[in-house]
């Protein structure tokens, strides 16, 4: 039988712990001290601040000790745009090595010394403001946003490694982006769109700035965010099974 794999979880953010998270309460009672099956293949854990990088890279060697060691974890390293206004001016100073900030140098390191990682969670959010403020800034102005995804889409591009992308209402800022990337020749070998809200137009413009080819882009969907109106169920169909990472 083949188990599906989940794509894309902040499994390590809570609010329940990890074991509680992947199994029904109702099947931890009914087994007790031994944990049930799980029905999974494995699963890409996605950090979301270099806070967490820990967290994620403890889980992803302790779940195949704890569940089972065919389990496969793919560890994810990147600051998601959320979380991009809790990066310090520490955070932003460079290194003394290279001229990238602390941030990025911590992790290039984490996705060095796990070569099967990948580059996630990133992106841009036009739609995430700041609670505090009432005029609804942006937690993270967007030229800040755009200037972390563009340095972790390099590193992604120069240590080859696949990049999971959240998009929530900046279609310019991100097509001017990965235009630039492209013109640079600087996008990664493979991107995921996670949780693919847009319209069908939308993933022709997508394709077309990415790559057409099978294997270089693909898109996931969300049931717990989408209602799946007629207009994503068509988007959905257009995309057909190469183009598919979730649903």
């Amino acid at each position: 039988m083949i188990l599906p794999f989940d794509a894309h979880n902040h499994i390590h953010m809570g609010p329940s712990p990890p074991h509680v998270a992947l199994f029904k309460t109702a099947a931890l009672e009914e087994h007790g001290e031994h944990l049930p099956p799980l029905s999974l293949s494995g699963m890409a854990i996605m950090s979301t601040h270099p806070s967490d990088f820990p967290k994620v890279q403890q889980l992803s060697e302790d779940l195949p000790r704890q569940y089972d060691q065919n389990l496969a974890i793919v560890p994810c390293y990147g600051v998601h745009p959320w979380f991009l206004h809790e990066l310090t001016d520490e955070h932003w100073k460079p290194t003394n090595a290279a001229t990238e900030p602390c941030w990025l140098e911590e992790m290039r390191n984490q996705l060095v010394s796990n070569p099967d990682s990948i580059v996630g969670e990133i992106g841009l959010d036009g739609f995430h403001f700041d609670g505090t403020k009432p005029d609804r800034e942006l937690s993270t102005p967007m030229d800040q946003q755009v200037e972390a995804f563009s340095l972790q889409m390099r590193l992604a591009r120069e240590l080859q490694r696949p990049v999971s992308i959240h998009t929530v209402q900046c279609f310019g800022p991100l097509a001017q982006c990965l235009g630039e990337l492209k013109k640079k020749r600087q996008l990664p070998p493979k991107m995921y769109f996670h949780a693919y809200g847009g319209k069908e137009g939308t993933v022709d413009q997508l394709l077309a700035l990415c790559g057409r080819e099978i294997g270089q882009l693909y898109f996931g969907f969300a049931p717990i965010i989408s209602t799946f109106p007629n207009s994503q169920l068509c988007t959905i169909v257009v995309l057909q099974s190469h183009h598919l990472a979730d649903i």
